[in-house]
């Protein structure tokens, strides 16, 4: 039993890891999408292709992201 529960930690912990670089990851890429498209620049001169990829990127990232929570908050129930 005790061994189980250390496996369940250790796993919980990179879960964690996992999200906290997901989240960075999604904080970086709105960045990235907001200067592509800055609403003040000339609409010719918006970058909507480059918007577009980060945007596919982004829910990417969001949907593993929700994934992530969703087996860390698995984990933790199960230890409680």
């Amino acid at each position: 039993m005790r061994e189980e529960i250390l496996k369940a930690k250790g796993r919980l912990s990179g879960y964690k890891k996992n999200a906290e670089n997901l989240e960075l990851k999604i904080s970086g890429l709105v960045f990235l999408i907001r200067g592509y498209i800055d609403p003040y620049e000339e609409k010719e001169k918006l970058r909507a292709k480059e918007a577009f990829a980060a945007c596919t990127e982004l829910v990417e990232a969001q949907q593993e992201y929700i994934g992530v929570l969703k087996k860390i908050q698995e984990i933790e129930h199960g230890l409680q």
